[in-house]
């Protein structure tokens, strides 16, 4: 039988389907995504350093969830001022609302921008693509190695994106990550942002930390989501499933 981590490895490389990307620039741009997001912005100190985080409601519920990218270049010095914010495209207009609400007086610019993200695990992390920007994925190490390309045109082959789309699907959930639309309103810790590095418990204020700060301390997660491996035959779609008792005890997403 093949084992998980064996499964993870043999997947080569792959394109992460339905990406969207925003660019936050200006001097302002790492004081501004600080005061919002979850994790700790200040520690993208170098270029091509990475971090996961989330955008809440002011209620704590999920905005967004994301990885930040420090895109300054190195010959512009140490000071961080420009980001990039890669997140799901469906819940990307929100975001960028979000943002420029939240961005008040500070100097900053925000816009979309193109770019392509590629997962590369096993011995194809050291195969990332000329020109790209690679970063180890900040949610786990076993999670493989991230390459950022910036695009000038129409560089994505239109056939490959069933494959890239199946590929990502499988990664995921073998490690138990939902995202975009899977997680929006959603309470952070139900969702394993903290299991998966999404969340620091020691910055300082940002929207909706309040109710996280109060689930985390009070240790009352009353559900999460789960990666498990079943049996492909008589398997249909999302189902709920009960308890001995006749209640439903959860439910399968996917």
């Amino acid at each position: 039988m093949v084992s998980l981590k064996t499964s993870i490895r043999s997947m080569g490389s792959f394109v992460v389907p339905d990406r969207a990307y925003l660019e936050v620039s200006g001097k302002d741009a790492v004081k501004i995504v600080h005061s919002v997001s979850t994790n700790d912005i200040t520690d993208l100190a170098r270029h091509g350093d990475c971090v996961a985080t989330a955008f809440l409601t002011p209620k704590g519920r999920v905005l967004a969830d994301a990885l930040i990218y420090n895109t300054t270049p190195a010959s512009e010095g140490v000071e961080v001022n420009r980001l990039l914010i890669e997140t799901h495209k469906a819940v990307s207009p929100q975001l960028m609302k979000f943002l420029v609400m939240y961005r008040l007086r500070n100097v900053a610019t925000i816009k979309a921008v193109d770019y392509e993200t590629k997962i590369l695990t096993g011995s194809d992390q050291k195969n990332a693509e000329e020109g790209s920007m690679v970063s180890k994925d900040p949610r786990g190490r076993e999670l493989g190695t991230l390459s950022l390309l910036r695009l000038t045109g129409n560089e994505r082959v239109e056939g490959t994106q069933d494959v890239d789309r199946s590929m990502y699907t499988r990664y995921r959930m073998l490690h138990g990550i939902a995202e975009g639309p899977e997680i929006a309103n959603k309470i952070p810790l139900e969702c394993n942002l903290d299991l998966l590095n999404y969340i620091s418990f020691s910055k300082g204020c940002y929207v909706g930390q309040e109710l996280v700060a109060r689930t985390k301390h009070k240790g009352m997660v009353r559900k999460r989501i789960l990666p498990f491996l079943r049996p492909v035959s008589g398997v249909g779609g999302p189902a709920s499933f009960d308890r001995l008792d006749g209640k439903v005890a959860g439910a399968i997403a996917a």
